[in-house]
């Protein structure tokens, strides 16, 4: 798969994913049992990504490499009881091996909203700390560093409407987005500047009906180069993607399905990804404990 599918296929699955957002409004309103859309009393899951390696020339065997192509791309994720996170481990390749990269832990106020995040990197001494300030209608966080400077990042809510602010010490950096819902809290746009004023990106999401939280599509507008990925979604019974494709300046380039093992709770364990030609192109695995 060349660079530029390997990365609307990272767009897309991310674009699938319920994992940590930036959205406050978002990761307030669900614990993160229902914010990963997850069922059941789930105590842990592992991610495992796989990439094939072909044997033959039909490519119909084949042997499944453990594959990264960023560093999330493998990680666990530890669930208290209450479905909240409470620990999360990543992992990065090595010599074909998953080697530990970095783990985070959370603490809870009495309302369960995150107030200290800690991730600590395992090949160096860095540690990074983030500190969450609630207020009325507004989040605080400061991110301290023992390598960097800090970063001071802020949410404020104003109707249907999030303003979500990242600044460094000296405000010499400065990086804002816009999170716009409609009336039942869903996600329909996200405009991005990066250290300027103007709007440099913008996202706009679509879904199947009125009340659904599925998308029917997402369209990302790159202002500054001109570009437009248009993804498209289409669902099996169980409400995952099952078929997605992506327009690029209007011109089709990717067209994607997806298969799927689930297990007895109704949650897929295993997720398999064609390309339009039907070759395998990775496979997620998802080990799943309960409580």
């Amino acid at each position: 798969m060349g660079t530029l599918n390997k990365n609307i296929l990272v767009i897309i699955l991310f674009s699938l994913s319920c994992s940590v957002t930036a959205q406050m409004k978002y990761r307030l309103s669900k614990n993160d049992i229902e914010r990963f859309e997850l069922k059941g009393y789930v105590k842990s899951i592992f991610y495992r990504e796989f990439q094939p390696s072909f044997k033959n020339r039909k490519k119909t065997k084949y042997i499944l490499h453990p594959y990264t192509f960023l560093s999330e791309d493998n990680y666990r994720l530890n669930f208290k009881k209450n479905g909240y996170l409470k620990e999360k481990n990543s992992f990065t390749i090595e010599n074909n091996q998953l080697k530990k990269f970095a783990d985070w832990s959370y603490d809870y106020d009495n309302e369960n909203r995150v107030f200290k995040e800690i991730c600590t990197f395992f090949d160096s001494n860095k540690e990074l700390k983030w500190e969450y300030n609630y207020k009325k209608d507004t989040v605080e966080i400061v991110k301290f560093s023992n390598s960097e400077p800090n970063l001071f990042y802020r949410y404020v809510q104003e109707n249907n409407t999030e303003i979500y602010t990242i600044r460094n010490s000296d405000n010499s950096y400065k990086e804002k987005t816009i999170f716009e819902y409609d009336n039942t809290n869903r996600l329909i746009s996200i405009k991005k500047n990066y250290d300027r004023d103007a709007i440099q990106e913008v996202i706009y999401t679509k879904y199947i009906d009125d009340h659904n939280a599925r998308k029917e599509s997402e369209i990302v507008e790159d202002i500054q180069q001109e570009k437009k990925h248009i993804s498209k979604f289409i669902y099996n019974e169980k409400g995952d993607a099952s078929n997605t494709f992506v327009i690029i300046n209007g011109k089709k380039n990717l067209f994607l399905t997806f298969e799927y093992i689930y297990d007895t709770n109704g949650n897929w364990i295993e997720r398999r990804t064609y390309n339009k030609d039907k070759k395998l192109v990775s496979v997620t695995k998802r080990g799943i404990e309960y409580y």
